[in-house]
């Protein structure tokens, strides 16, 4: 019981290097997005030209970018507006 009582209270961590480039930690972040590869992140960022465009889009807007069917859309949506909790 106290284990999982310590693991709840950890923080994740990303251990890899971290890109230095702006083009290159705006590939990295929209990849973190579910069922997003790096394939899929230049897709939505080259239609979308912005982070801020591509989190402010509805799923009707993400679904226009190909590769993005309404289960992405779907789970990209909910991750953005969820309440942190």
């Amino acid at each position: 019981m106290q284990n999982k009582k310590k693991t709840k209270n950890k923080l994740l961590t990303r251990a890899e290097r971290k890109p230095k480039r702006v083009k290159t930690q705006q590939l990295y972040l929209i990849q973190g997005l579910p069922n997003v590869g790096p394939q899929l992140a230049k897709r939505l960022l080259t239609y979308f030209d912005s982070l801020e465009n591509i989190f402010n889009a509805t799923e009707v807007q993400l679904m226009e970018v190909e590769g993005v069917g309404l289960q992405t859309a779907n789970k990209i949506k909910t991750l953005l507006t969820k309440k942190y909790s």
